[in-house]
């Protein structure tokens, strides 16, 4: 039996072989195919379209992940703002404290400094009268500052005897007298308007009443 090859096939009522309906590849001079301008075209087409998609997609990606990226950044600056606005405002509030504590010091201290003036005041002026006595001038200081003070109304000054001997009696124009009740440093003036106790512990006595009604005033 004689083996049919496709060349020799024909299909009924035509005259054409049995053969595939494909285009036959065009061979070159070199013997490459070479593809017909239509389709290297198309073959541009594809693969502009695939590099546009690919563009478009990365610059999606790098959309999100840039979004995502300052996203995390302004997480950060917040945090970090946030700890900053607390620890300023800590250091606000130390710095309130410690200004109040120093201003309750200062108070402390000048009220200290205050007690501590009138003490040394006080102290100073005892000692000054402690030194005239001991000079024995003290009387002639309180009976010349008691003529300044009174003038022409001191009728007569009342002593102890032993301040009476003390007083010099020519820088006085009034009477000066003895009073066996009197104790040294105490005297009484007699005045056209009366009798008045103005003894050195009478004025030492008003003396310190003043200090201490300014240290409490200062104190409260």
């Amino acid at each position: 039996m004689q083996r049919l090859k496709p060349e020799h096939l024909r299909i009924e009522n035509r005259k054409t072989l049995l053969r595939s309906n494909a285009p036959e590849p065009v061979v070159g001079a070199s013997g490459d195919i070479e593809l017909h301008d239509t389709t290297q075209s198309e073959v541009a087409d594809v693969f502009e379209a695939a590099r546009s998609q690919g563009f478009q997609e990365g610059l999606a990606l790098a959309d999100i992940e840039i979004t995502k990226r300052v996203s995390e950044i302004q997480s950060e600056l917040t945090a970090i703002h946030d700890k900053s606005i607390t620890e300023l405002n800590n250091t606000i509030s130390g710095m309130k404290a410690l200004m109040c504590s120093m201003d309750n010091a200062v108070i402390e201290h000048s009220k200290a400094a205050h007690v501590m003036s009138i003490e040394v005041a006080y102290a100073a002026t005892t000692k000054i009268l402690g030194k005239l006595h001991l000079d024995k001038t003290l009387i002639n200081e309180l009976c010349a500052s008691l003529s300044s003070e009174y003038g022409n109304d001191v009728t007569k000054l009342s002593l102890c005897e032993s301040d009476r001997k003390l007083v010099e009696l020519t820088n006085f124009n009034y009477k000066v007298d003895i009073d066996q009740r009197l104790k040294p440093g105490q005297c009484i003036l007699e005045t056209k308007s009366g009798f008045y106790n103005c003894g050195i512990d009478v004025r030492l006595d008003s003396i310190k009443n003043e200090l201490l009604k300014s240290l409490l005033e200062n104190v409260d």
